[in-house]
């Protein structure tokens, strides 16, 4: 066995660079800097299990994944300089099938605030692309639902994964289903 050292954020921040730049070259992500907490961030584009893939396990760290709608993960008790978060933003195209697909598999509407929902939807956005769907019923419905719930405000609404699960709530979730049914060639 080989023993290491765990290095500081400042030593490890430029191989995580590279190591991302070499791995998934398309895609666009910001490295927090040398001083501040050790983070990662991108939108859309990779899935958290993509970008960890791409990182590795840097000795002495733990990655955390981090949709930026939910409130940031908290590091292991006593362990804060080793907590690597993954911060992914969405685009309200990926979020309506986010919550299309939460509210497919759960009895309730998404809700951030209730805790019991952040593994859930953590899982279900973590896909590559997360905007396109394989599922054409689930891609009518999300589009059917970014329709209902019309165009976020610059003013901010507050969560915008929240926003969309209250719009898909006022529409009918069954009634887009069954508009989807309609429409869709399957």
């Amino acid at each position: 066995m080989r023993i290491t050292r765990r290095k500081t954020w400042p030593q490890l921040r430029e191989a995580v660079s590279d190591d991302l730049r070499r791995a998934l070259p398309g895609d666009a992500f910001a490295v927090s800097g040398p001083d501040a907490d050790a983070c990662v961030t991108w939108a859309d584009g990779p899935s958290f299990s993509t970008v960890a893939a791409a990182v590795g396990n840097p000795p002495g760290w733990t990655l955390a994944f981090w949709p930026e709608f939910l409130p940031p993960p908290e590091p292991p008790q006593g362990h804060a300089a080793t907590l690597l978060r993954l911060r992914r933003s969405f685009s309200d195209a990926a979020l309506a099938v986010a919550v299309v697909r939460f509210a497919a598999s759960n009895v309730r509407p998404f809700d951030a605030a209730n805790p019991a929902h952040h593994a859930p939807m953590t899982a279900i956005l973590d896909v590559d692309d997360p905007a396109r769907c394989d599922y054409p019923l689930v891609a009518r419905v999300a589009a059917l639902l970014l329709d209902a719930a019309g165009p976020a405000t610059a003013s901010g609404e507050g969560n915008p994964a929240d926003r969309l699960a209250r719009a898909l709530e006022a529409a009918g979730y069954e009634t887009l289903w069954n508009e989807a049914w309609a429409e869709v060639d399957l």
